[in-house]
């Protein structure tokens, strides 16, 4: 009788902080947290030529990719400087003469935006995309958490940095204060970003993120510090379930087994 009560109150209800919400208020609760999908307004030029900053003026614009043609567009070619995100600045490519497409994509939601399209005039190459120097190839530069920042633990953050080697790559959290590194990435691609969700081992507190080439500390980029915090009470409800689901599925694994 007391496992068959457990089965139904772990059924009906969810643990939030401290307190009980309904089912239906749990999904209220999730719809309002919502992130909007990223939108384009227009851009600063419809007509540029290659090696030029155009800027992309919209909303939800940050931490999103930009793909061109339906290809993503290198991180060096990018500035996020808007932190609202009503602004991508974004150095046109070396592509051909004619008519292009533009949208944006955030990998965190996986929401795309309209698209805009833009005319290249000139295929010339412009010496602001020339290739880069060999001896800045092996280099990696974390350029996706801002100073100060907040990450909560059990939420995801979109690390970018700029791709500019080949090969594989680590991300690792580090606290400051001990120097205490987790990795959260490992052997993943050089493809600019990953989306990366924060342990709960990583300490509170101020905390750097490193993207280091694959298990050679000799290689590797440092993002500007952030702060680690508790994760929220909506959030805590939510590990608190998972923590009572597991343990309601071995208890009745153990249950079917006879044990």
């Amino acid at each position: 009788m007391a496992s068959r009560n457990l089965i139904l109150i772990l059924a009906l209800v969810l643990v939030c902080g401290g307190g009980v919400i309904s089912v239906a208020e749990a999904q209220t609760v999730t719809s309002a947290t919502t992130t909007p999908a990223p939108a384009i307004t227009k851009l600063s030029s419809a007509s540029t030529t290659p090696g030029t900053w155009v800027s992309i003026l919209g909303a939800n614009l940050s931490r999103t990719q930009i793909f061109v043609d339906g290809k993503k567009v290198p991180l060096a070619n990018l500035i996020f400087s808007d932190v609202l995100g009503k602004e991508v600045k974004y150095r046109v490519q070396d592509l051909a003469a004619g008519s292009h497409s533009l949208s944006v994509f955030d990998s965190a939601t996986k929401l795309q935006s309209n698209s805009v399209s833009f005319t290249v005039n000139k295929t010339a190459t412009s010496p602001a995309v020339a290739p880069l120097s060999p001896t800045l190839v092996k280099y990696v530069k974390v350029v996706g958490l801002d100073s100060g920042s907040i990450w909560r633990v059990g939420t995801e953050k979109a690390v970018t940095w700029l791709a500019l080697g080949t090969g594989e790559i680590d991300i690792l959290i580090c606290s400051k204060t001990p120097v205490v590194c987790v990795q959260v990435a490992n052997k993943t691609a050089n493809d600019g970003s990953e989306v990366v969700k924060m342990p709960s081992t990583v300490k509170v507190g101020q905390s750097y993120a490193v993207v280091r080439k694959y298990k050679d500390d000799s290689v590797k980029g440092v993002s500007t510090n952030f702060n680690v915090a508790t994760p929220s009470a909506f959030m805590r409800g939510r590990m608190q379930l998972a923590s009572a689901w597991e343990a309601m599925q071995v208890f009745l694994t153990r249950i079917i087994l006879g044990q």
